[in-house]
Parts: structure tokens; C-alpha cells; sequence
């Protein structure tokens, strides 16, 4: 499975590679990203099948990626903040994170993910 990373936060980016080498070892992490332009560029020439995608980056808010291309991939939103109402407003399936992410957390999420969305290959 091709995987990327979506965040501006090293300490963050290198929890995330730390747990999918641990408990996805076969996942390939193709790429690291720290900003919202940058990441349109890359998704708009490149395809992954899961994202996980800070929602705060230093450039803006991830739903600039979302607006700008559409995307197939499974998404794994990241976040520091308790209050993401808007994604409910905005999307209908998505999968989220909460910061400091708990490797109990991490697990049950890509359970689940792999479970019902039929993605482990």
C-alpha cells in the first residue's frame, strides 16, 4: 500500500513513520509533505491509497487539498484540536486522529480502515 504523509510538525511526521514501520511494515511511505502547496502539486501527479493528512499546516488548512484535487485515496485526518465540526460539514467519510496520537488509537483506525474499506492488499 502506498501511503503519504500530509504535516508541517517533524516530531509528528516521525511518529507517523515509527508506528507504519512497526505495524505496516510492507506499507510503502512514498512521501512526505509540509504544506498545502506542495502537497497539490505532488497529489496532482501522483496517486497513494492512504493519506494522513494534518488538518493545520503552515500554509493553511488542508481542505486548500481537498478543494483543489480530487482525490481517491483513504484519508486519516491529524489533529491537535478537539473541535473539527467543519469536517462534518464538508465531507461524509473520513477517519480522524486526535494528537498526541496513542498507538491504541493508531491500530483500532487502521483496523478499521483496512476492515471495511478493503484496502490491506
Amino acid at each position: 500500500m502506498r501511503v503519504v504523509i500530509i504535516e508541517d510538525e517533524h516530531l509528528s511526521q516521525r511518529y507517523l513513520i515509527y508506528l507504519l514501520s512497526i505495524y505496516y511494515p510492507s506499507f510503502e511511505i512514498v512521501a512526505v509533505i509540509k504544506s498545502v502547496d506542495e502537497s497539490i502539486k505532488w497529489l496532482s501527479n501522483n496517486s497513494v491509497d492512504l493519506i494522513f493528512m494534518d488538518i493545520t499546516l503552515s500554509d493553511g488548512n488542508c481542505m486548500g487539498i481537498l478543494d483543489a484535487i480530487d482525490l481517491n485515496s483513504q484519508i486519516i485526518f491529524t489533529t491537535a484540536y478537539v473541535d473539527v465540526d467543519f469536517l462534518n460539514t464538508r465531507l461524509t467519510d473520513y477517519y480522524l486522529l486526535h494528537k498526541p496520537i496513542s498507538e491504541k488509537e493508531f491500530n483500532n483506525t487502521m483496523n478499521s480502515i483496512l476492515t471495511n474499506k478493503g484496502l490491506y492488499n
